[in-house]
């Protein structure tokens, strides 16, 4: 898993810089000189060290795609809308509905009796019933169902005027597939969309998915709209009012209260990335609820023990909590806001709750967690400063 061993890179060189300076104790600028311009040193060591972590979670972010984010099996949001309109005829205990912002349909069959999914060419394609779900291998919509945006070739065994040959795929009766009559499948927007972009367009004014409940003959039918986003800028004027807060913390505070703010800012992201990593998990029916990836995790881990620090150890473990609280704040604002801006201004947003609780999440995470990295870093220049030129500002302030 590379991004694993990308992630843990900063995360250990962190680990490190902190043992470093808690074997070589708290000299402060009372000592002699050589005492100050060790501590110098460790703190510029540590301003590399978070600014480094910062670098490496932006790289990640660039070259990741986006399901390694909050972002959970490939779904993002989006200003594409599929609507079910109709079952016809209507089957009781037969319920298929759109999920996860029609990147799937799913068909739950309580029946009793088995209901058969029809491929693009009108082939058997699934089977749902009381056995579970079994899928036919010499449908080509197994293979170009098996991801959102279709595969470019076919095994040569697919062959729809094949007699169909099941393989079990599941043992409930509910099946889930990605069916691509319902969804936008090039890279670009349709060309009405391009020319007019803020206005509401109907893509496909009637997609059909047909089924065979027993002998009864079933179609589905529905929609594919486009539907402009909101305007992002009250969200980004909100991230950057909270990276501007912790930006005076770092240039103003001192002591007791700016390790208040900055353990207050720490809590902050984590509350807001927990809310956003599960909300977004939970609106994939497959999710895990451990889809948070490794570096929001490791974040997460940190971000808990800069406040520990801070509320147990205060003055005397300052600059480990600073370090700690840094490098949560890079990669949840990163990982959880940058990453994910594009909440910001979609009408479709895969998170289960209000959708504007989503984007306060974002803007919260992208504001706070740049902001902690700045208040860290404008902290430590400050003490930098004091320490070389031999001033009665201490590294690690007591109250």
């Amino acid at each position: 898993m590379p991004m694993v061993r990308a992630v843990a890179w900063p995360t250990s060189a962190v680990l490190g810089a902190a043992q470093e300076c808690a074997a070589a104790g708290g000299g402060g600028a009372n000592g002699t000189s050589s005492s100050a311009t060790m501590t110098a040193m460790r703190a510029k060591r540590i301003l590399l060290t978070v600014l480094s972590a910062l670098a490496v979670s932006i790289a990640l972010v660039a070259t990741a795609p986006p399901a390694a984010a909050h972002t959970v099996a490939g779904i993002g949001a989006s200003n594409f809308e599929t609507v079910l309109d109709s079952v016809s005829p209507a089957v009781p205990g037969v319920r298929i509905e759109v999920i996860e912002l029609g990147s799937r349909l799913e068909l739950r069959n309580t029946t009793g009796e088995e209901v058969v999914v029809l491929g693009y060419q009108d082939e058997p394609y699934l089977r749902i019933g009381p056995g579970g779900v079994f899928e036919n291998v010499r449908s080509p919509a197994t293979y170009l169902n098996a991801a959102r945006t279709g595969v470019r070739s076919l095994p040569p065994t697919a062959d729809s005027s094949a007699p169909p040959s099941w393989r079990r795929a599941g043992t409930e009766p509910v099946a889930r597939w990605h069916d691509h009559r319902t969804h936008w499948m090039a890279d670009q927007p349709p060309l009405a969309v391009r020319r007019d972009p803020g206005r509401r367009h109907v893509i496909i004014d009637g997609w059909v998915v047909p089924l065979r409940a027993g002998s009864t003959e079933v179609e589905v039918k529905g929609r594919l709209l486009w539907v402009p986003g909101p305007s992002p800028a009250p969200w980004l004027v909100l991230a950057a009012l909270l990276f501007a807060v912790f930006v005076a913390a770092g240039l103003l505070l001192r002591g007791r209260v700016f390790r208040a703010v900055f353990a207050a800012g720490v809590a902050t992201a984590v509350v807001s990335d927990v809310v956003h990593t599960f909300g977004t998990a939970a609106a994939v029916e497959t999710a895990s609820a451990t889809s948070a990836s490794t570096a929001v995790v490791l974040a997460w881990l940190a971000a808990f023990a800069s406040v520990v620090l801070f509320v147990v150890r205060g003055a005397e473990r300052e600059l480990e909590a600073l370090l700690a609280g840094a490098f949560a704040g890079a990669v949840i604002a990163v990982f959880g806001g940058l990453a994910d801006l594009s909440m910001l201004s979609r009408s479709q947003v895969p998170f289960d709750g209000p959708v504007a609780l989503a984007r306060a999440c974002v803007a919260v995470s992208t504001g706070v967690g740049f902001g902690l990295v700045a208040a860290g870093v404008l902290s430590r220049r400050r003490a930098v400063a004091a320490a070389a030129s031999g001033t009665d500002e201490p590294v690690a302030s007591p109250a």
